[in-house]
């Protein structure tokens, strides 16, 4: 991820050597706003890549992997609700993902449907002074 362009940039790698296939912008088309990336992370089982966008955008967009080529396809922008989404983590059951705005001081708990991989409606707001990292500790 480029944070302060707001793209991802997708690599083949081979043998030591990356190749750039993609660069992926996360602005808003036709809109005008200062956007800067937040973090990212590929889904439980790999087939789609969710960004956080911060800024005036404060969403996260979520593409599609290809499994083949690794090139991404946008499939959803949503409003996380708050602002500043630092960080992001995934519940291990992969249906749930939590949202830390930072600049709002709030957690957000969202579904999310494993199959399509978009995100559905919010499940939980609570409140958290800055919060910056998620991470779920498991007995693993």
């Amino acid at each position: 991820m480029l944070e302060m362009t707001a793209q991802v940039a997708v690599f083949d790698y081979h043998d030591g050597v990356f190749k750039q296939t993609q660069l992926v912008d996360m602005k808003n088309k036709g809109v005008q706003e200062k956007n800067g990336g937040g973090a990212l992370h590929t889904s439980p089982d790999g087939k789609f890549l969710y960004v956080t966008n911060r800024g005036d955008a404060n969403q996260v967009v979520v593409f599609r992997i290809d499994q083949a080529s690794g090139k991404l396809e946008e499939i959803q922008r949503r409003s996380l609700e708050g602002k500043e989404p630092r960080e992001f983590a995934f519940d291990p059951t992969g249906k749930y993902m939590l949202f830390a705005n930072q600049k709002s001081n709030q957690i957000v708990t969202v579904r999310r449907d494993p199959q399509s991989g978009k995100i559905g409606e919010t499940v939980q707001k609570f409140d958290a002074d800055s919060p910056s990292y998620l991470r779920f500790l498991t007995d693993k």
